[in-house]
């Protein structure tokens, strides 16, 4: 699942970053398979701005069940969060650099932010990829 939110997010972010797109998209399409059949996805049907490359974070990720405005703006945050899980970076230094929290000054909220983004950014890859296939937070049908 890991690999479908990468791919989702690269294949948004390399139209986003296209000279064609300005700061807007107007729709992306991803390539998703199932049993070998590739199939088409409308990822985008509404404009989504290009997400910044390193916002800063709130103490705790959002714990809802569809996806939120937040995990839109943090979709860049959670690729991070995952490539550093994934590599076996030490929880401190990821919170230092990702997170933009002091693990020496304030060790519980960095340990608590840290967690809580590791877990939304998992959670991207198990369920938050259907809502960006469906149009992301900003989709009224949702």
């Amino acid at each position: 699942m890991r690999e479908r939110l990468l791919q989702v997010a690269v294949t948004a972010l390399s139209a986003l970053n296209s000279p064609a797109s300005g700061a807007h998209i107007n729709s992306v399409y991803a390539a998703s398979g199932t049993k070998g059949l590739l199939t088409l996805t409308n990822l985008y049907d509404t404009r989504m701005k290009k997400p910044p490359r390193d916002p800063d974070v709130a103490d705790l990720a959002p714990t809802d069940s569809v996806l939120t405005v937040y995990d839109e703006e943090h979709i860049i945050t959670y690729l991070r969060m995952l490539d550093a899980d994934k590599e076996g970076a030490d929880w401190r230094e990821v919170t230092q650099i990702v997170l933009h929290i002091n693990p020496e000054l304030e060790p519980d909220r960095a340990r608590r932010a840290f967690d809580s983004h590791l877990t939304r950014a998992k959670w991207m890859t198990e369920h938050g990829y259907r809502h960006l296939l469906r149009g992301g937070a900003s989709n009224p049908n949702l």
